[in-house]
Protein backbone atom coordinates (compact mmCIF):
# COMPACT_ATOMS: atom_id res chain seq x y z
CA UNK A 1 0.00 0.00 0.00
CA UNK A 2 1.59 2.98 -0.77
CA UNK A 3 1.91 6.06 1.45
CA UNK A 4 -0.46 8.55 -0.40
CA UNK A 5 -3.21 5.74 0.42
CA UNK A 6 -2.84 4.88 3.54
CA UNK A 7 -2.47 8.74 4.73
CA UNK A 8 -5.50 9.34 3.04
CA UNK A 9 -7.19 6.91 4.66
CA UNK A 10 -5.12 7.93 8.87
CA UNK A 11 -7.26 10.80 7.98
CA UNK A 12 -10.43 9.35 7.60
CA UNK A 13 -10.03 6.76 10.10
CA UNK A 14 -9.45 9.80 12.53
CA UNK A 15 -11.95 11.72 10.96
CA UNK A 16 -14.64 8.62 11.33
CA UNK A 17 -13.52 8.51 15.18
CA UNK A 18 -14.46 12.78 15.51
CA UNK A 19 -17.81 11.89 13.23
CA UNK A 20 -18.73 9.55 16.44
CA UNK A 21 -17.47 12.19 18.84
CA UNK A 22 -19.80 14.98 17.24
CA UNK A 23 -22.66 12.88 17.35
CA UNK A 24 -22.10 12.19 20.86
CA UNK A 25 -22.19 16.04 21.35
CA UNK A 26 -25.18 16.64 19.09
CA UNK A 27 -26.70 13.18 20.53
CA UNK A 28 -26.02 15.44 24.06
CA UNK A 29 -28.45 18.35 22.56
CA UNK A 30 -30.90 16.29 21.35
CA UNK A 31 -31.48 14.67 24.62
CA UNK A 32 -34.03 17.58 25.39
CA UNK A 33 -36.22 16.39 23.12
CA UNK A 34 -36.59 13.48 25.80
CA UNK A 35 -37.47 15.93 28.83
CA UNK A 36 -41.27 15.53 29.75
CA UNK A 37 -43.70 18.42 28.60
CA UNK A 38 -41.26 19.14 25.28
CA UNK A 39 -43.30 19.41 22.10
CA UNK A 40 -43.75 16.56 20.15
CA UNK A 41 -42.15 18.62 17.23
CA UNK A 42 -38.85 18.12 19.31
CA UNK A 43 -38.85 14.11 19.26
CA UNK A 44 -35.63 12.28 18.14
CA UNK A 45 -35.80 12.00 14.70
CA UNK A 46 -33.29 8.77 14.91
CA UNK A 47 -35.65 6.62 17.14
CA UNK A 48 -38.70 7.46 14.94
CA UNK A 49 -36.97 6.69 11.77
CA UNK A 50 -35.75 3.29 13.18
CA UNK A 51 -39.37 2.60 14.55
CA UNK A 52 -40.78 3.33 11.14
CA UNK A 53 -38.34 0.76 9.48
CA UNK A 54 -38.89 -1.78 12.42
CA UNK A 55 -42.01 -1.68 14.24
CA UNK A 56 -42.05 -4.60 15.97
CA UNK A 57 -38.92 -3.83 18.27
CA UNK A 58 -39.26 -3.34 22.00
CA UNK A 59 -37.72 -0.16 23.94
CA UNK A 60 -34.49 -1.84 24.44
CA UNK A 61 -33.76 -3.01 20.87
CA UNK A 62 -34.75 -0.05 19.41
CA UNK A 63 -32.81 2.09 21.51
CA UNK A 64 -29.80 -0.18 21.18
CA UNK A 65 -30.14 -0.27 17.09
CA UNK A 66 -31.05 3.77 16.66
CA UNK A 67 -27.58 3.82 18.70
CA UNK A 68 -25.27 1.97 16.37
CA UNK A 69 -26.79 3.61 13.49
CA UNK A 70 -26.64 6.73 14.64
CA UNK A 71 -23.45 6.67 15.27
CA UNK A 72 -22.62 4.53 12.81
CA UNK A 73 -23.64 6.94 10.53
CA UNK A 74 -21.74 10.15 12.31
CA UNK A 75 -19.02 8.21 11.71
CA UNK A 76 -19.07 7.74 7.99
CA UNK A 77 -20.39 11.43 7.68
CA UNK A 78 -16.95 12.41 9.70
CA UNK A 79 -15.05 10.15 7.47
CA UNK A 80 -16.45 11.85 4.53
CA UNK A 81 -16.18 15.05 5.58
CA UNK A 82 -11.82 14.13 5.88
CA UNK A 83 -12.46 14.12 1.99
CA UNK A 84 -14.43 17.13 1.65
CA UNK A 85 -12.92 19.75 3.68
CA UNK A 86 -9.48 19.89 3.26
CA UNK A 87 -8.24 21.55 5.79
CA UNK A 88 -11.19 20.74 7.63
CA UNK A 89 -12.57 24.09 9.71
CA UNK A 90 -15.70 25.16 11.84
CA UNK A 91 -16.88 27.12 8.40
CA UNK A 92 -16.61 24.07 6.73
CA UNK A 93 -17.86 22.06 9.10
CA UNK A 94 -21.23 24.39 9.45
CA UNK A 95 -21.79 24.14 5.70
CA UNK A 96 -20.85 19.95 5.56
CA UNK A 97 -23.93 20.06 8.83
CA UNK A 98 -26.18 22.06 6.63
CA UNK A 99 -25.23 19.89 3.91
CA UNK A 100 -26.38 16.96 5.93
CA UNK A 101 -29.13 18.44 6.89
CA UNK A 102 -30.63 18.86 3.44
CA UNK A 103 -29.65 15.45 3.20
CA UNK A 104 -31.94 14.20 5.43
CA UNK A 105 -34.74 16.47 4.76
CA UNK A 106 -35.12 15.30 1.36
CA UNK A 107 -34.41 11.69 1.49
CA UNK A 108 -35.05 10.13 5.44
CA UNK A 109 -37.60 12.53 6.85
CA UNK A 110 -40.55 11.63 3.56
CA UNK A 111 -39.20 8.03 4.17
CA UNK A 112 -39.84 8.23 8.00
CA UNK A 113 -42.74 10.37 8.12
CA UNK A 114 -44.16 10.65 4.22
CA UNK A 115 -43.86 14.07 3.70
CA UNK A 116 -41.25 16.93 3.94
CA UNK A 117 -40.64 18.30 7.32
CA UNK A 118 -40.06 21.64 6.11
CA UNK A 119 -43.37 22.85 7.57
CA UNK A 120 -44.43 23.92 4.07
CA UNK A 121 -48.83 23.20 4.50
CA UNK A 122 -48.21 20.71 7.62
CA UNK A 123 -47.12 23.22 10.38
CA UNK A 124 -44.34 21.61 11.86
CA UNK A 125 -41.25 23.98 10.91
CA UNK A 126 -39.97 23.73 14.24
CA UNK A 127 -39.45 20.05 14.11
CA UNK A 128 -37.11 21.27 10.90
CA UNK A 129 -35.23 23.96 12.83
CA UNK A 130 -34.37 21.80 15.67
CA UNK A 131 -33.18 19.31 13.13
CA UNK A 132 -30.94 22.17 11.60
CA UNK A 133 -29.48 23.26 14.94
CA UNK A 134 -28.60 19.39 15.29
CA UNK A 135 -26.63 19.00 12.38
CA UNK A 136 -24.78 22.40 12.36
CA UNK A 137 -23.66 21.77 16.41
CA UNK A 138 -22.84 18.26 14.54
CA UNK A 139 -21.04 19.95 11.88
CA UNK A 140 -19.28 23.02 14.01
CA UNK A 141 -18.06 19.94 16.54
CA UNK A 142 -16.88 17.72 13.86
CA UNK A 143 -15.17 20.74 11.82
CA UNK A 144 -13.81 22.28 15.09
CA UNK A 145 -11.80 18.81 16.17
CA UNK A 146 -10.83 17.79 12.50
CA UNK A 147 -9.63 21.41 12.22
CA UNK A 148 -7.15 20.76 15.44
CA UNK A 149 -6.31 17.00 13.94
CA UNK A 150 -5.20 18.71 10.62
CA UNK A 151 -3.24 21.55 13.19
CA UNK A 152 -1.76 18.53 14.94
CA UNK A 153 -0.99 16.20 12.11
CA UNK A 154 0.23 18.76 10.09
CA UNK A 155 -1.96 18.07 7.52
CA UNK A 156 -0.87 19.92 4.41
CA UNK A 157 -2.59 19.39 0.38
CA UNK A 158 -1.29 19.88 -3.01
CA UNK A 159 -2.93 22.45 -5.79
CA UNK A 160 -5.11 19.59 -6.52
CA UNK A 161 -6.30 19.14 -3.09
CA UNK A 162 -4.60 16.20 -2.29
CA UNK A 163 -2.85 15.20 1.24
CA UNK A 164 0.94 16.27 1.41
CA UNK A 165 2.76 12.76 2.83
CA UNK A 166 6.23 12.65 4.03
Amino acid sequence: MDLQYRGELGRAGRAALLGVMATAAMTVVMAISVVPGVPLAFRPFPVELVHHAFPVLGLWSLALLTLVLHFGYGAAAGALFSFLARPMSVGRGLAYGFGLWIVMEVSFVPWGYGWLEFGLGHGYPWSAVFMLVLHLFYGGVLGWLGGRDDLWHHSAFDEADRLRVA
